[in-house]
């Protein structure tokens, strides 16, 4: 059986959707006949000399173009998109990064603490001794005080 390889219109193509749904008894073969016959009698088709194969290989080739046009279009919305979070996201810190800051900001409270603490234990025992020396001043003038008055009186 010979083979032959037509290539049709959109509308051709809707008028062929449309005999097969108006006529469902209608075999494929019936229908694509008829609706040869009606195209090449308005010349809307023409016979193919080619054979099958380079058609479809025509077929092939030109799917294959369309694939890989399609795939540098995707990729480069990819690449702006990914661009535009990139510049984003610049300015954002990372876990890793946030966590670093984080316990360096609690490793130098920590270290503002202890010197906060060793200096008020060392100000505290200043403070003490300072003021257990007050202490003794005071008492020795007193001392004094009650001795001249203890002068005067006698």
């Amino acid at each position: 059986m010979e083979q032959k390889i037509i290539r049709i219109s959109a509308s051709l193509h809707c008028e062929y959707k449309e005999l097969v749904s108006r006529f469902p008894k209608l075999t494929l073969s019936t229908a694509t006949e008829l609706l040869i016959k009606k195209a090449l009698k308005r010349g809307e088709i023409e016979d193919s000399k080619d054979t099958a194969y380079k058609a479809v290989k025509e077929l092939d080739q030109t799917f294959r173009k369309w694939m890989r046009q399609q795939e540098k279009t995707h990729l480069s919305k990819i690449s702006e998109e990914l661009l535009a979070l990139a510049h984003e996201l610049q300015d954002t810190a990372t876990k890793t990064d946030m966590e670093k800051v984080g316990n360096m900001q609690i490793f130098i409270i920590e270290k503002a603490l202890s010197n906060l603490a060793t200096f008020l234990v060392n100000d505290y025992e200043k403070t003490k001794s300072e003021l257990s020396e007050l202490k003794s001043q005071i008492k020795k003038q007193s001392n004094i005080i009650e001795e001249k008055l203890s002068k005067k009186i006698f």
